[in-house]
């Protein structure tokens, strides 16, 4: 008997998360990163440039593995706020 069910729900959406959703995340998450981190000088040029590959790896696969789709985008929602937050709590010197 075939199951005729897809293994991904939302292949567009998964898509979407996966390439737009995973790099804005990456991006801004190894970036933000060197600014709250305790790194000196030259390591906050050179840190992002070594987590990035990681960050986006491991995200990359996040994505492709969680079966339900609202769970990808939340995480990756809350990843980004969570440390645009943190940037701007840094930023602006609280």
């Amino acid at each position: 008997m075939p199951d005729n069910s897809s293994l991904f729900t939302a292949p567009l959406s998964r898509l979407l998360a996966c390439v737009l959703g995973v790099l804005v995340t990456a991006v801004v998450t190894s970036s933000g990163a060197t600014l709250y981190l305790p790194f000196s000088e030259i390591d906050r040029i050179g840190a992002p440039a070594v987590v990035f590959p990681f960050v986006w790896v491991a995200l990359l696969c996040f994505c492709t593995v969680v079966r339900r789709i609202w769970i990808v985008w939340s995480t990756l929602v809350a990843l980004t706020l969570l440390h645009v937050a943190l940037i701007y709590l840094h930023l602006s010197g609280s």
